[in-house]
């Protein structure tokens, strides 16, 4: 315990860290604290110089990329800031990952804020040369190998053509035009990912946020295959399909 000073005065010890906190951080000390703008205008002045990846250094590194391989090849651009439409951001992580529907690119994007930002490959490259992606577009690969990322592979398709080019591409012949139960968006889905088909989804969505939103609802499985059942707006094989 530290014994207080006469007259009610705070301990030295405190008030001695309370005037070094109040000080500037340039190390004058005048016992004022400095305004927030010259704070930043420190702070951005000590932070050191990030390079910038051009729009062509991007897509040419992007054809040497190994189509076949699972492993992850040696991004060039890490710690790099990257061209429009992410000038803000800073590539951090380069990585693979697993899914059912094979091996897939995924980069890790960070803000000079902290806020950290994740996508796939394939979206990125297709952003960069020709613009931001709306979020209920997908972008695609022609030839079904989710490993070739090249530009002239990548085509721009709405959920639902995603949806049903997969499904054929994959064989499954019954497949349900619904209506999304957190959204209201169309979406397809095979009729094997759902209850009816034996799957394991009591109520299927447009993507993987509503799918979280129907998660944290407190009903049960039974409830949420009445609800599924309510949002089928049509049932057909994949002979309709158009091959692409």
């Amino acid at each position: 315990m530290t014994k207080h000073v006469a007259n009610g005065e705070r301990p030295a010890k405190a008030t001695q860290r309370r005037a070094k906190s109040s000080t500037k951080k340039k190390g004058v000390e005048t016992g004022r604290r400095a305004p927030k703008a010259k704070e930043a205008k420190v702070k951005a002045q000590s932070r050191p110089r990030i390079a910038r990846a051009s729009k062509d250094e991007v897509v040419t590194h992007n054809r040497s990329v190994p189509r076949s391989s699972r492993g992850c090849p040696t991004p060039k651009f890490l710690g790099c800031k990257l061209p429009s439409p992410f000038r803000s951001y800073v590539l951090t992580a380069f990585y693979c990952y697993d899914n059912a529907r094979g091996v897939r690119r995924n980069i890790a994007m960070r803000k000079h804020d902290g806020k950290v930002k994740a996508m796939s490959y394939a979206r990125f490259i297709y952003s960069i040369v020709y613009g931001r992606v709306a979020k209920s577009m997908t972008v695609d690969h022609i030839d079904n190998n989710c490993l070739n990322d090249r530009i002239n592979n990548l085509q721009l398709l709405t959920r639902k053509a995603n949806n049903q080019k997969a499904a054929h591409a994959r064989g499954l012949r019954k497949v349900i035009d619904a209506k999304c139960f957190i959204c209201g968006c169309m979406f397809t889905i095979s009729r094997n990912q759902t209850f009816l088909g034996g799957g394991k989804k009591p109520l299927p969505t447009c993507s993987r946020s509503c799918g979280g939103k129907v998660s944290h609802l407190k009903i049960s499985s039974k409830v949420k295959q009445k609800y599924f059942l309510k949002c089928i707006l049509k049932e057909y094989t994949s002979s309709m399909f158009h091959k692409t």
